[in-house]
């Protein structure tokens, strides 16, 4: 909601203070076990800032704060059983499918200036970075989808997080990987 992206990064970088503070103290916390939503709450942090800078066009910040988002959220998913918390271990993979998705984004711009700049191989190697990353972003939403029978009880979780959101952007992340591919094989 913020009105300008200086405020957007103030913000983010508000929240985020706020969850690594939150994080220190997790562990302190007799009951109920907080530290797995703290950190994916963190990741979430983290990615909302990382996007903040890509529209600041600080892109090298950017990177270091998607970095912390994945690192956050592959903590959280890995702490939360399948069995027992499936919201919530789709929400830290639809947040990874996200973060992975900006962290191509990044590589894809990686990818222009390097060939702007007559750079064959740097654009090899960013185009063969963005499809894995792309790869790593349909594998996380597939495994958000993958909860949808454990979550039958959540309808709002299912209409929300599944059908608006991991279904329809991990269907975005695959056409882009192939439209990646398919110009690959023309180049």
């Amino acid at each position: 909601s913020a009105q300008t992206v200086a405020d957007a990064l103030g913000d983010a970088q508000q929240a985020v203070a706020h969850l690594e503070q939150a994080a220190r103290l997790a562990p302190a916390s007799f009951w109920p076990p907080i530290e797995p939503y703290v950190r994916m709450n963190l990741g979430l942090a983290y990615r909302v800032l990382g996007l903040a800078r890509i529209f600041a066009e600080e892109y090298k910040p950017a990177a270091v704060a998607l970095q912390s988002a994945a690192g956050q959220l592959t903590t959280a998913a890995a702490a939360f059983p399948v069995q027992e918390s499936p919201q919530y271990f789709a929400w830290s993979q639809m947040g990874l499918g996200l973060t992975y998705r900006l962290q191509a984004h990044l590589a894809s711009v990686d990818e222009f200036l390097a060939s702007q700049a007559g750079q064959a191989e740097a654009v090899a190697a960013a185009r063969a970075q963005t499809i894995a990353l792309l790869d790593d972003s349909i594998n996380a939403y597939q495994a958000c989808i993958d909860q949808k029978e454990a979550t039958l009880g959540y309808p709002v979780f299912q209409k929300k997080v599944l059908e608006c959101s991991c279904r329809p952007y991990r269907e975005s992340a695959e056409k882009t990987r192939q439209a990646l591919v398919e110009e690959g094989k023309t180049q």
